[in-house]
């Protein structure tokens, strides 16, 4: 959780100049997943389970992303850019080897057949694509030459 939560601020990070109007940066993308997370919980399981996403693991890891964001607050763009490539890959890595999931039957189940498909399906795309563009980019921002 906390490299899926670090990614995004790493990636702004790297697009914006180093100074203190990054520290908005972290607050925005936690607000962001907070409400995502949310919102599909809401959808997969229903209203009353909209926060059974936050578990114990939940506030340490939220922690740790804002204490490493504000550290790497004055990095430059371009190590930004390198560093959020080790994040995303190790995100990648780790999502890779993690088990299935348990709630996929559960949530197939009460969806409406066609519905589930075109959402669970973009879903999908969109998360088996996003961190392979986003590591392309990375890459290039890290191979450029500096202005």
């Amino acid at each position: 959780m906390a490299a899926g939560l670090l990614a995004p601020c790493l990636l702004a990070y790297a697009l914006t100049r180093p100074g203190p109007r990054r520290l908005v940066l972290p607050a925005g993308a936690l607000l962001l997943g907070i409400a995502a997370t949310t919102l599909s919980t809401a959808l997969n399981f229903g209203p009353e389970h909209a926060l059974t996403w936050w578990t114990p693991p939940v506030l340490p890891a939220i922690g740790v992303v804002a204490v490493v964001a504000v550290g790497l607050t004055w990095l430059p763009a371009r190590a930004s850019a390198a560093v959020a490539l080790l994040v995303i890959s190790f995100g990648v890595a780790l999502v890779n080897i993690a088990p299935g999931d348990a709630y996929y039957a559960a949530s197939l189940q009460s969806w409406e057949q066609g519905r589930f498909i075109r959402f669970h399906g973009l879903s999908q795309w969109i998360g088996w694509l996003w961190p392979w563009a986003t590591l392309a980019y990375l890459l290039g921002r890290v191979a450029a030459r500096d202005e």
